[in-house]
């Protein structure tokens, strides 16, 4: 059984694997998987700030992760995972950060290699010139 050290980390885990819970099952739920003791009333205040922020929906006294959020949370460990992969396909072509570094220069310039071409990433991962106007 993994140990939470944050009330608020727990409480999503916890409702990630039990969509659907009152505030007081989720309680009896993250007892055992935090260390140090905690109040029913610091539960409450917990799920109720998760609410505020969207991260938590209530329907009927019910709790369940937002859909929004979880999708927001998918795309970013999607695009955290194409992160990797940029990075482990090139440590596995480069051996040295000056390697690495020069692999990055010449993929994120432009095809004549001017250093001063700025490129961005936009919210899907892909890079594009930057115009400045």
């Amino acid at each position: 059984m993994h140990t939470f050290q944050g009330t608020g980390k727990a409480i999503i885990y916890c409702l990630s694997e039990n969509p659907g819970l009152t505030v007081k099952q989720t309680y009896h739920r993250i007892l055992p998987v935090i260390p140090r003791p905690i109040s029913y009333q610091a539960v409450h205040k917990k799920i109720m700030e998760l609410e505020q922020v969207g991260v938590v929906e209530r329907k009927n006294n019910l709790c369940f992760l937002s859909n929004k959020w979880l999708a927001e949370m998918a795309m970013l460990a999607q695009h955290a995972m194409r992160k990797i992969e940029i990075i482990n396909d090139s440590m596995t072509d480069y051996h040295t950060i000056a390697e690495i570094r020069e692999y990055y220069i010449q993929r994120y310039t432009n095809a004549a290699g001017d250093p001063n071409t700025l490129y961005k990433g936009n919210e899907n991962g892909d890079w594009y010139e930057r115009k400045d106007s």
